[in-house]
């Protein structure tokens, strides 16, 4: 185990690799490093409908954040598949609170571009999606996504790349 956090899942953050974009704040990345309670209470306030959805932070790390889709049968597809709409919005949503690991919590940091390949049928308990940020410049935040089903991290059920563009510094009109 490295000497990152930890959480239930039993994977391990790496804190070796530094991600440096500077926020509108002018400070770095390394300096947000926050609870998944902490995401998930701004989350709440921002944008309700993701735990309303089932959906949670459950670990974070620098550059790395777990998300989960609390199962939920009423959801599931004919057959108790988890649909690819549920996959795709926990991608996401991994990659945005991963992105908040580095330019802090920012509800406006917004998806640019998302691709999603399904492995093989997404069918149990709860959906994981560890996002992990592979690039951190200024204009863009790029991750990928690892997918599975609750005890089987393994067992890949699909693999998501996606950018974030995060808010642009606002322009300060000059004064004379």
């Amino acid at each position: 185990m490295g000497p990152g956090r930890q959480g239930n899942s039993g994977w391990s953050t790496p804190r070796s690799r530094k991600l440096f974009a500077t926020s509108s704040s002018g400070r770095m990345g390394r300096d947000f490093l926050m609870t998944p309670d902490e995401v998930n209470g701004f989350v709440a306030i921002q944008y309700p409908a993701v735990s309303e959805g089932g959906f949670s932070c459950e670990e974070t790390g620098e550059g790395v954040a777990l998300a989960r889709w609390r199962h939920q049968p009423e959801e599931l597809r004919p057959g108790g598949l988890i649909s690819g709409v549920t996959q795709f919005t926990l991608c996401d949503l991994a990659l945005w609170f991963a992105t908040f690991t580095v330019i802090g919590l920012e509800a406006m940091a917004l998806t640019a571009d998302m691709s999603i390949r399904f492995l093989r049928p997404a069918k149990g308990g709860d959906l994981l999606g560890r996002a992990t940020l592979v690039h951190s410049g200024r204009n863009r935040l790029i991750g990928e996504i690892a997918l599975w089903v609750d005890g089987a991290p393994e067992r890949l059920v699909g693999h998501a790349t996606g950018s974030y563009a995060p808010p642009r510094k606002e322009e300060t009109p000059n004064q004379t």
